[in-house]
C-alpha cells in the first residue's frame, strides 16, 4: 500500500513554526495577564494553538530519512494506539469533570485532545525508531 507523506524537510519547517507559535502563545498569555486589555488576545491565542497543532501534524506525517514499506504498518499501529489513548483520556476526563467539577468549563477541549494524541503518537513512534537504531 502506497501512503503519501510529506517530505522529510517538513519536520524542520514544523519545528520552526511550532517553536515560534509556542513563544507567541506564551507572550500573548503574558500580555493578557499583565494588561487585561490586549485586543483580540483570545483570537490570537486560538490562532497560535492552531499553528501549534499544524506544526505537530507536519512533524508527525513527514517521511523519515530512511523511509521504507515496513514503517507503514508500524505508523498505523502507533496511530491507532494514540487514538485509543486520546479517546480513553477524553472519556475519563469527562467523567471526572462531571463528578467532581462545579463547572463544565474545566473539561478538556478538542485542541488539547488532538495535541495529546499527536504527542502520544510521535513519542511512541520515535521511541520505537530510537530502540531499533540502538539494537542495530
Amino acid at each position: 500500500m502506497k501512503v503519501k507523506l510529506l517530505p522529510n524537510s517538513f519536520k524542520l519547517i514544523g519545528l520552526i513554526i511550532g517553536s515560534l507559535a509556542v513563544v507567541a502563545f506564551l507572550a500573548t498569555e503574558f500580555f493578557i495577564q499583565l494588561h487585561k486589555t490586549l485586543m483580540y488576545g483570545e483570537v490570537l491565542q486560538w490562532i497560535f494553538k492552531d499553528l501549534i497543532l499544524l506544526s505537530l501534524l507536519m512533524i508527525c506525517f513527514s517521511k523519515e530519512k530512511r523511509e521504507n514499506d515496513k514503517l507503514i504498518p508500524i505508523r498505523f499501529k502507533h496511530l491507532k494506539n494514540a487514538f485509543v489513548f486520546g479517546c480513553l483520556y477524553w472519556l475519563i476526563d469527562s467523567i471526572w469533570a462531571l463528578i467532581f467539577s462545579e463547572s463544565p468549563d474545566q473539561m478538556i477541549d478538542a485542541h488539547e485532545i488532538l495535541v495529546l494524541i499527536i504527542l502520544f503518537y510521535s513519542i511512541n513512534f520515535n521511541l520505537r525508531e530510537y530502540n531499533n537504531k540502538a539494537v542495530a
